[in-house]
């Protein structure tokens, strides 16, 4: 997925004033399921509701559930759980990693 496609789906995220940050950062398809809070606040996304979006949504997309070319499932998805590092407080994902600490402290 391209840095526009990234943009188009922010649009279709209810997120259009966030384009121009990714499209500064570059962040495509490889980046976006990467992205941590941090990250966000990095390129200058600073409410709380818009990072939380991208994240759950991100995750989502990495599996393939909001890819716009990808069919939609016939079976529900899990929804994306965030949880807070109870090291740095960096917001993550913990459908993958349920052990209580990013990436960094596990």
């Amino acid at each position: 997925m391209s840095v526009d496609e990234v943009c188009d789906w922010l649009s279709d995220l209810s997120l259009p004033h966030l384009a121009g940050a990714f499209r500064e950062n570059r962040i495509d398809g490889t980046v976006l399921p990467t992205l941590t809070d941090a990250d966000l606040k990095e390129i200058g996304v600073s409410a709380l509701g818009d990072r939380r979006k991208v994240l759950m949504s991100a995750q989502e997309f990495s599996s393939g559930a909001n890819a716009p070319s990808a069919a939609s499932p016939a079976t529900p998805q899990q929804p994306a759980v965030l949880s807070t590092c109870a090291v740095c407080e960096e917001t993550f994902s913990s459908a993958n990693n349920p052990s209580g600490a990013c990436r960094r402290h596990v």
